[in-house]
């Protein structure tokens, strides 16, 4: 997983080199969201800054949130190629 600290640099330096960088939230979904067939459990054991004792996340399969990243992905990248 890519930090915050460390994403925000790399889109600030792919937009200046004239690449389009956009983020999506897909509200609802949790991590591993666009793993196909893979069941919601909580991981007590994964590091969460946000999290009581900085421990514990959700991971699992969002179905509605699988699908909508698959169009973006190919919705951007057709705008992309198309440049």
């Amino acid at each position: 997983m890519v930090s915050r600290a460390k994403w925000i640099p790399l889109a600030a330096k792919l937009q200046r080199l004239g690449m389009s960088v956009e983020t999506i939230l897909y509200p609802e979904a949790h991590h591993g969201f666009d793993a196909p067939n893979s069941p919601l459990r909580f991981r007590p054991d994964v590091y969460n800054p946000r999290a009581p004792g900085e421990r514990g996340a959700h991971v699992g399969t969002h179905e509605r949130a699988r699908l909508l990243a698959i169009a973006d992905t190919k919705q951007f990248l057709d705008q992309q190629l198309a440049r």
